[in-house]
C-alpha cells in the first residue's frame, strides 16, 4: 500500500472519489482508505492509503506474459500500463 498526499488537491477526495466512480462502473480501481498520520506525537495531516496494484485471481485478473510468448497471438491479451505525472511524453510498463 501507498499513501498519497497530493499537494494540488485541496479538497483530498479527487483521487478517491475517481477510483470509487470506476469502482461502480465496473472497472478495476485500487482501494483506499482515509488515515491521518501522527509521527513522533506530531500531527502530520490527512493521507489516502491506496492498494498497491497487483496481479492476481482476485484482483488484476490478468495473465503473466512469459519468454515464450513471443508469437502475435501470445501477445495480445491484458497488459499494465503505468503513466507517472511529469513524463507527459513517456509510457512505463509494469
Amino acid at each position: 500500500m501507498g499513501a498519497l498526499r497530493p499537494h494540488n488537491d485541496k479538497s483530498l477526495i479527487r483521487n478517491a472519489l475517481a477510483y470509487e466512480i470506476g469502482r461502480r462502473m465496473g472497472r478495476y480501481a485500487p482501494r483506499t482508505a482515509f488515515c491521518e498520520l501522527v509521527l513522533n506525537e506530531q500531527y502530520a495531516g490527512l493521507y489516502l492509503l491506496v492498494e498497491k496494484i497487483r496481479r492476481d485471481k482476485n484482483r488484476v485478473n490478468i495473465t503473466k506474459l512469459m519468454q515464450k510468448d513471443i508469437s502475435s497471438d501470445d501477445l495480445t491479451g491484458d497488459y499494465i500500463v503505468k503513466i507517472d505525472k511529469g513524463d507527459f511524453d513517456e509510457f512505463g510498463w509494469v
